[in-house]
């Protein structure tokens, strides 16, 4: 999971813990697959790095473009590798 986990999916919301929910009674609903592309991205579609912020360089977040270009460019290999094993 690489991706920041949709707001609605944390347990806040399913547990009622925050206090406005005392005062709430409407009918809002948090439950998992109202926004799928958002739970996509969080489960396996994007993966964000720790590394792309400070004090990282540019010279640092080209090498991490140039490593995670070189994998997707040699995915297929990966895919073959995985199956012989």
């Amino acid at each position: 999971m690489g991706y920041v986990r949709p707001l609605y999916l944390n347990p806040i919301y399913h547990e009622n813990r925050a206090a406005a929910f005392r005062l709430y009674n409407g009918g809002a609903r948090y439950d998992k697959g109202i926004c799928p592309v958002a739970e996509a991205m969080h489960e396996r579609e994007l993966l964000l790095l720790g590394i792309v912020r400070p004090p990282a360089t540019f010279v640092d977040m080209n090498d991490v473009i140039a490593a995670m270009t070189k994998v997707l460019e040699n995915r297929y290999q990966f895919c073959l590798a995985a199956r012989e094993t």
